[in-house]
């Protein structure tokens, strides 16, 4: 039983982490390829740029694209566009290329694969700060597929916007008076290995101290050892037919890997010679050169140069970088304000940017914007500043050239104001009152405010207007007065408001103490309060009824103690006595507690 409980433990938890392995390993975004989607245009070029309808079976061409990417299709790091050459076509060599904008940043990087004919175009962040007008073209270096066509044919040739017919020029062939041709390429796994071949004398015809030099090209030395001149013929289908090779001690290369010299002598054939360079910076040129010269006493010098067919490709980008620029001013003294924080929304009011801080010139700037409608809120005032979260709204159009300009001030944090609780017969200061601030139509702003030991509250940051105090606890033994202390925080009004409030103390009630004094006097004074009373009615007779009706209050007050007071006084010892019987009692009972709970 416990074996199959380990296992069950062990194989829930091996799920577990399958299933959590699952959630981690889900991207937060996952890379998009727009396959061919994007494309608007293609079209068949020559190597200088130039649209046609026609070339010949060796020729280097363009498959040129244009690309636009709409507005509301937002590119992202990492997403893609991938084209096919159709298989007419062949890619020149694996080379990748950079596409660019005008100013040299890269918008996508290109790989090429020979191959399989694919072109992989990676997109940079660069469209998420350039997200309008967002457009571009490529291009990949291209020859024909000669497994798949041949001279003097039509050919439909469809780039991936729709086909176009294509004709293949008819071979010229080899001129009867050729003397010198050559030509070279970019060897298919190996992008800095680079072969050529040699075409001398292509009819045969005698040739006296016939010498051939090479000239090796920028980018390339001469792979030592690979120069081979071969002896033969044409035949009638221009193929050679090999027959013999030149002795390696006719062929000298120079030391520093730049030239090598074929000696040949009286040439009484046909030769083709073969060689390879190897590339000095790594294979990235998109194509090299080289040329070579002929001589013979019997016939005129022939030179000639001649360049690898183009490998990789070029593309350029561009959009629009549409963005705002919000600068934050004092509102009276058009000072620039550095450390205020805003957030940035659209006009659904959906996030867009937040904690934007306007840097030591008062500004901040927002790229990368879509057309639309947007607004800043502040979230942080500047040190010293009232925070002012009106929204603050501004508008991208679409392809604009410059950034919008918005401005938004702030007022100082001038209103300040000190309310100051006294004694309204000493003017002593009193701690302890309870306030609360409200604006001018009573609603409450703080509360709890508390008096501190000067008697005073002091608010500041308070924005322009009408306020008042009222009071929700008076000092202990003070009436409550909740009449408002109002008062005014004017505009750019760098001084303290000063308010006060008095209270006045409760009305006193005699302690008993007074009550049994008057009531230990009350036989010998009788006689005497006989002769007040009436001297007070008098008084009073004369218009002074306030001060009679006090006196009667205060007599009544003096009654009603009298009534309550206690008739009974304590025995000498009487406390001690009820002390020693509690402490008596609380040791029998805990003496108990301890004699019950022994074992």
């Amino acid at each position: 039983m416990q074996m199959k409980r380990k296992s069950l433990i062990s194989s829930l938890v091996i799920f577990l982490g399958l299933i959590s392995q699952l959630f981690i390993s889900v991207p937060a975004l996952a890379a998009v390829d727009y396959g061919e989607q994007l494309l608007t245009h293609s079209e068949l070029q020559d190597e200088y740029g130039n649209a046609k309808d026609h070339f010949t079976l060796y020729d280097t061409m363009v498959a040129h694209y244009d690309f636009v990417i709409p507005d509301d299709v937002a590119i992202h790091n990492g997403d893609s566009m991938t084209i096919s050459l159709p298989p007419e076509l062949v890619i020149s060599g694996s080379l990748g290329f950079a596409v660019t904008d005008d100013s040299g940043n890269i918008v996508g990087q290109a790989t090429v694969d020979k191959e399989s004919g694919k072109v992989v175009i990676v997109f940079t962040d660069y469209y998420e700060t350039h997200p309008n007008d967002k457009k571009g073209s490529f291009n990949v270096y291209t020859q024909w597929n000669k497994e798949n066509v041949t001279s003097n044919q039509d050919v439909e040739v469809n780039l991936g916007t729709g086909g176009s017919t294509i004709h293949i020029d008819e071979d010229p062939g080899v001129g009867s008076d050729e003397k010198l041709s050559k030509w070279g390429w970019v060897d298919d796994n190996d992008p800095t290995l680079i072969h050529w071949v040699v075409r001398v004398n292509f009819e045969g015809n005698e040739i006296q101290n016939a010498v051939y030099t090479d000239y090796i090209g920028a980018n390339q030395l001469l792979v030592p050892g690979t120069a081979n001149a071969t002896l033969g013929y044409f035949d009638a289908n221009n193929t050679f037919i090999w027959e013999d090779d030149l002795d390696s001690s006719k062929i000298s290369e120079a030391a520093d890997g730049l030239s090598f010299t074929v000696n040949y002598g009286t040439l009484e054939k046909s030769s083709v010679i073969y060689y390879d360079t190897k590339a000095t910076d790594n294979g990235l040129s998109s194509q090299y050169e080289n040329s070579g010269k002929l001589t013979g006493s019997n016939i005129e010098e022939v030179t000639i140069s001649v360049y690898t067919p183009k490998t990789g490709g070029n593309g350029n980008g561009s959009g629009a970088n549409q963005s705002v620029l919000l600068t934050k001013k004092d509102a009276a003294t058009s000072q620039v304000l550095d450390g205020a924080m805003f957030k940035l929304l659209d006009a659904n009011g959906n996030l867009i940017k937040e904690n934007l801080i306007t840097d030591a010139n008062g500004q901040l700037k927002v790229e990368g914007l879509a057309s639309g409608n947007y607004f800043f809120v502040e979230t942080k005032a500047p040190a010293g500043y009232l925070l002012d979260n009106t929204p603050l709204s501004f508008e991208i159009v679409k392809n604009q050239e410059t950034a919008v300009q918005v401005e938004m001030t702030n007022i100082k944090a001038f209103g300040q104001v000190i309310l100051t609780k006294i004694d309204g017969k000493t003017g002593l200061e009193l701690s302890g009152a309870l306030f609360e601030l409200q604006d001018q139509k009573g609603t409450s702003l703080q509360e709890n405010l508390r008096t501190d030991k000067n008697g005073q509250i002091h608010i500041t940051n308070l924005a322009p207007g009408e306020y008042q105090f009222i009071e929700t606890q008076a000092p202990d033994g003070y009436q409550l007065d909740q009449k408002p202390v109002k008062f005014t925080i004017k505009k750019n009004d760098e001084t303290i408001v000063y308010v006060s409030k008095e209270n006045t103390l409760l009305p006193t009630v005699p302690t008993p103490s007074e009550s049994s004094t008057t009531e230990s006097t009350t036989s010998e004074s009788a006689s005497s309060e006989s002769e007040t009373t009436e001297s007070s009615t008098s008084y009073s007779s004369t218009g002074a009824s306030s001060v009679s009706d006090d006196s009667s209050s205060r007599s009544s007050s003096s009654s009603s103690f009298e009534r309550n007071k206690t008739t009974h006084l304590p025995k000498t010892g009487e406390h001690l006595t009820k002390g020693l019987t509690i402490l008596g009692g609380s040791l029998l009972l805990l003496t108990g507690i301890y004699l019950f709970k022994r074992p």
